[in-house]
């Protein structure tokens, strides 16, 4: 889970969700190219999401959208990173 008000996301085994009403309705959040989600962190509207298979992923408008975070953050192969690190 990663919460930035009013966002709250949450991954689970079926994908991930966001909700803005202290957990009473949930939505999808799509875009993403899996469900494996392993991570995730929030940082103003940015958010990352560390997906098992296809990499860390951002988005900057509260997962409307998503891009590969390499392309972004040139990330480079054979390297641990904290989310702390990329925020």
């Amino acid at each position: 889970m990663a919460f930035q008000a009013p966002y709250l996301f949450a991954a689970t085994p079926t994908g991930l969700f966001s909700n803005i009403d202290n957990g009473l309705n949930w939505k999808e959040v799509h875009g993403l190219p899996e469900n494996t989600i392993n991570g995730l962190a929030v940082k103003g509207n940015k958010i990352f999401a560390a997906c098992y298979y296809s990499g860390l992923y951002v988005s900057n408008d509260f997962g409307a959208t998503w891009e590969k975070a390499e392309l972004k953050y040139q990330l480079r192969e054979n390297r641990c990173y904290t989310y702390h690190s990329l925020l």
